[in-house]
């Protein structure tokens, strides 16, 4: 699988139809714009909000910190609202190893803390998403599951996301 992200200054909201030319093949996919102000999480150029995120030392709602299968990461010291504005850039990744139903966001949170080691002036955060996965079992179809506080109050409705964040706490790109 590769991503492809796409850059474009569209006229209006709507629904216009992307062809990507892949020199053998040509695909045709629908797109959905919306206008800026219709959008409920972060956008690029804006502040990111004073989040307090689950930590080692305050778990807040999350019953697990970190569902990574080779135990917690090392992106849990530190909550989000700690770090903002502290003159550092940081990367808040949004993604849940353990309950992943696609090939990207499963491996999302490995190559973040790969990078950690090429960039050691960001920190780094991890969210789970949800909040209850030791309760149903990290059954993600089970219709308790709910997700964190955290991920509601950036507007997130799904997953993996990295928020990339300069120093001043300015949101400067979002990648989902």
């Amino acid at each position: 699988f590769r991503y492809y992200p796409l850059r474009a200054l569209l006229p209006q909201p709507g629904i216009y139809d992307l062809e990507v030319d892949f020199g053998v093949t040509t695909s045709t996919m629908p797109l959905q714009a919306f206008d800026p102000a219709e959008v409920g999480l972060p956008l690029p150029g804006q502040q990111m909000p004073q989040l307090k995120t689950a930590t080692t030392a305050d778990p807040l709602d999350v019953d697990t910190l970190c569902t990574r299968f080779e135990g917690t990461c090392p992106f849990h010291e530190r909550s989000l609202d700690a770090l903002l504005g502290q003159g550092t850039g940081l990367a808040l990744l949004v993604a849940t190893p353990a309950l992943c139903a696609t090939a990207y966001c499963g491996p999302v949170l490995e190559l973040l803390i790969e990078a950690a080691a090429r960039y050691p002036t960001i920190a780094m955060v991890h969210i789970e998403p949800y909040a209850n996965t030791a309760k149903v079992a990290n059954n993600y179809a089970d219709p308790a599951i709910r997700l964190a506080n955290s991920v509601t109050t950036l507007g997130l409705e799904f997953e993996p996301s990295l928020f990339l964040i300069d120093q001043s706490g300015t949101l400067l790109e979002r990648i989902d």
